[in-house]
């Protein structure tokens, strides 16, 4: 058991040295235009949606979902979001697609997260992922009615729905 246990130690160390050596020496691409091996990509989401779901445990959104917030939400959207997570005006990813990972596109379908989810990472950001955090240059309340905007954007009232598909 004892030998079993060194080798155990022994391996997994092999394993840190060696990839501390290949990022060392700049073997591992960092590049955009490529899509990142499945380990990053498991390692990233599971860090990602493991520290965000900590974070929301304490969070409870205080919007209802009222067409005025919906149109006020939908406004924010078009304005500060739109030009990386599409709207039926704006189809043109190109520079969504051009960040890594790319920018989800949210224009036709919505989300399906908590509110709650997209309230923080629309304040915080994502880091090295391209997303701002926009809690410095929005207060709260309009971050909610983002986050509650997106919810709610296949059962928009008509008058809203209008605006949400008239081009900017």
């Amino acid at each position: 058991m004892k030998n079993f246990l060194l080798g155990c130690i022994f391996a997994t160390t092999c394993a840190v040295l060696c990839g501390f050596v290949i990022l060392n020496l700049g073997l591992y691409p960092i590049n955009a235009d490529e899509e990142p091996a499945w380990l990053e990509n498991e390692l990233t989401k599971m860090m990602k949606n493991s520290y965000i779901n900590r974070q929301i445990q304490v969070l409870k959104n205080p919007i209802t979902a009222t067409p005025e917030v919906l149109a006020e939400g939908m406004k924010s959207f078009k304005t500060n979001c739109a030009g990386c997570h599409g709207s039926p005006a704006n189809r043109d990813a190109t520079f969504a697609n051009s960040l890594f990972p790319k920018a989800p596109q949210f224009g036709e379908e919505g989300l399906v997260h908590p509110a709650e989810e997209t309230f923080w990472i629309t304040k915080h950001g994502i880091r090295m992922s391209g997303m701002p955090g926009f809690g410095s240059m929005l207060s709260d309340d309009d971050i909610w009615k983002i986050a509650v905007f997106l919810r709610n954007v296949k059962n928009l009232p008509p008058h809203v729905q209008s605006q949400w598909l008239a081009p900017n």
